[in-house]
């Protein structure tokens, strides 16, 4: 909603956009708790629910990309029904290592893979080296803005 843009306030809009959301999720030792684990499946649930989301890929990082033992895949898929089935997702994290932002934006560009845009979910505290992608990337923190070495920030911060 651009409503709300000049305020630095980032809300849905009432547009619904079935499709697909791909989230990259914060896995590491700094952001297992109980806090971060509920505000980052509660935003996925409301945002899937209304806009209508039919398929989430979380992609879970810590120090590495955490493939998925059942596809060999660098995401977990969850089918949502057009959001309605949203509030059943079951998402349970993997990793728990150290933080490096970098493993989903190395993996994107290496593989070709199409992204139109990704919601990294994190409490922050990490540094992020891989370089501006050509996509739009929302930081969705609990805590602070991740930290860009080398360069000036890219994405949009928001805090949630």
């Amino acid at each position: 909603n651009k409503r709300f843009v000049p305020q630095n306030i980032y809300m849905p809009g009432r547009k619904r956009l079935p499709g697909t959301m791909w989230v990259c999720w914060d896995s590491s030792g700094s952001c297992c708790g109980r806090h971060e684990l509920e505000s980052f499946r509660d935003n996925i649930v409301v945002n899937c629910s209304r806009m209508g989301i039919d398929r989430v890929l979380i992609s879970y990082v810590d120090g590495v990309l955490n493939m998925n033992p059942a596809t060999d895949k660098p995401w977990f898929e969850h089918r949502t029904s057009r959001g309605s089935a949203a509030n059943k997702l079951d998402l349970v994290p993997f990793g728990g290592g150290g933080t490096s932002f970098d493993p989903i934006f190395d993996y994107v560009k290496d593989s070709g893979e199409y992204v139109k845009g990704l919601i990294y979910l994190t409490d922050g505290y990490g540094r992020v080296n891989a370089p501006k992608p050509d996509f739009p990337v929302l930081w969705a923190t609990t805590r602070v803005a991740p930290t860009f070495v080398n360069q000036g920030q890219w994405g949009e911060i928001v805090y949630i």
